[in-house]
């Protein structure tokens, strides 16, 4: 994908933030006790589905092994599960606000 510098610059560094968050939250499943942890990952995963919805799945891909979409299920009303839920909410719109679509190749 050929974008300007400026733009693959951005999209770098929140590929980047993707993956330390990622790291961070390593085994975030194991331990409900760190809210944080679910909300990082949440907040990761968000940014990965606004980028897939923006155009850039393929970059995320490259450097990202994602989560399956319901990595999650069963505990999404426990408080753990809305930590994530809540940084995925935060995750995916923080991006939509920065990253602008990818251009169009028709």
């Amino acid at each position: 994908m050929r974008l300007p510098g400026i733009q693959r610059a951005l999209l770098g560094k929140l590929i980047g933030l993707i993956e330390e968050l990622y790291a961070e939250s390593a085994g975030f499943l194991d331990t409900p006790e760190t809210t944080q942890s679910w909300y990082n990952r949440g907040y990761a995963n968000g940014m990965i589905a606004s980028l897939e919805a923006l155009g850039y799945g393929e970059l995320v891909d490259e450097r990202v092994r994602r989560d399956p979409p319901d990595v999650i299920a069963g505990f999404e009303t426990f408080e753990w599960g809305q930590a994530y839920r809540h940084g995925w909410e935060t995750g995916e719109r923080e991006t939509c606000e920065v990253v602008p679509a990818a251009p169009r190749h028709d």
